[in-house]
């Protein structure tokens, strides 16, 4: 039910994914096609960086979601 922890950490877990790629990956994306295009290499690199980090946090997320989920964790 909507009781049960692995609910909640899987809502969580999707609140916090929208707000990584609303938040920090879509202005990162933005800053890295603007240094693209005055050719600001190093600038592009970094803001991918940036991006890629928050891709693993993601997936971390997103694994550790599936994880409760799967075993239930906190069902009555």
């Amino acid at each position: 039910g909507w009781g049960d922890a692995f609910v909640w950490i899987g809502i969580g877990v999707f609140v916090v994914v929208l707000f990584i790629g609303i938040g920090w990956s879509a202005p990162n994306m933005a800053k890295a096609l603007a240094a693209l295009e005055a050719q600001d290499m190093p600038s592009v690199g970094a803001s991918m960086k940036r991006v890629a980090n928050a891709g693993l946090v993601i997936v971390a997320l997103l694994i550790f979601a599936e994880f409760a989920m799967v075993f239930r964790l906190g069902a009555g």
